[in-house]
């Protein structure tokens, strides 16, 4: 990205000349460091998961997020990590379209976000969750009144209920959110599930749990995670984030967002894809459900259980 463009992220005369200090730090920062932050595995072997880096503007936000993604963009950043080339565009463009201020730059930075979306829409390697994201921010970018205040709406790689035939939720059964989310907290299935290549099939996988959560053994109002993701690496929506979850035991459910991956982690190891969009959500619902950093827990932690699993609770550990 150019300076000008930079320059309009932070159009208020008295931020512009250290706004455009930064943007050079951070650049040459960027091709001094690593690519980002990079747990190793501790038994690495056939079939073991590759290390899972983090890029170098998660977990931030405001401000900062938006001057790391831009010095990440104009280092050698996307030449050490292709895979976040189209993240980064994606979280820059949001950032710019979220930006508040009385500036009067709200016009070129709307521009600048439509090419970045447009970028990313077009570009052969971006994936099919990345290009829906671009579609959703090009229709934002238009005024199309797609809503942008609601965490699950900005979301928008998440699958909708519509798309696994979800039951009814029972209102009756469930408790409103109240407050704001404090913790993230990560499970497992604990069933088989399929190998991700087949859509339907996870769909099916995703009703199972839902159809246990609602039996007459625990009479759920919902599926009691808030996020499902297959080993295909697809984040499925399960229940609504204006409800409070059911998956962490009595009030540790309060503030608490579910995500659950699909299969039984203390007998098989996550895809990297699941993993990869593990990442990508806890990410996403720290700035757009505004959950701390350092607020990641796995089951095991609420209670006495192997949830999430000998296999995914080291990668949980490392979301912390």
């Amino acid at each position: 990205m150019d300076a000008t463009t930079h320059a309009l992220t932070r159009a208020p005369k008295e931020r512009l000349q250290a706004c455009l200090l930064l943007s050079g730090l951070l650049a040459l920062l960027g091709a001094c460091a690593g690519p980002g932050r990079t747990t190793p595995s501790p038994h690495p072997g056939v079939g073991h998961p590759r290390t899972q880096s983090l890029p170098p503007w998660y977990g931030l936000t405001g401000w900062n997020r938006l001057d790391q993604i831009e010095g990440w963009l104009n280092s050698n950043g996307p030449v050490k990590n292709q895979q976040w080339i189209s993240r980064a565009r994606l979280a820059l463009a949001d950032g710019l379209l979220d930006i508040e201020d009385a500036s009067g730059e709200q016009a070129r930075r709307r521009e600048r976000a439509k090419g970045l979306y447009s970028t990313v829409s077009t570009d052969v390697k971006a994936t099919d969750q990345e290009k829906q994201h671009a579609a959703h921010g090009l229709r934002r970018a238009d005024g199309s009144g797609v809503p942008r205040s609601q965490a699950a709406a900005q979301l928008t790689y998440v699958l909708p209920r519509s798309d696994w035939r979800a039951r009814p939720a029972r209102p009756h059964d469930m408790t409103p959110a109240t407050g704001p989310w404090r913790y993230i907290t990560v499970h497992h299935s604990a069933l088989s599930a399929t190998d991700g290549t087949a859509q339907d099939q996870a769909a099916r996988d995703v009703r199972t749990v839902q159809n246990g959560h609602m039996g007459a053994s625990r009479a759920y109002g919902d599926v009691g995670y808030h996020f499902l993701i297959d080993a295909g690496g697809r984040v499925w929506q399960g229940r609504e984030l204006r409800w409070q979850g059911a998956h962490a035991g009595g009030s540790n459910n309060e503030g608490n967002i579910g995500i659950c991956l699909l299969g039984d982690f203390d007998k098989i190891r996550p895809t990297g894809a699941a993993l990869r969009s593990l990442d990508l959500l806890v990410s996403d619902l720290h700035r757009v459900a505004g959950v701390p950093n350092g607020r990641v827990r796995g089951h095991k932690d609420w209670k006495s259980t192997n949830c999430p699993g000998k296999h995914l609770e080291g990668h949980v550990s490392r979301l912390r």
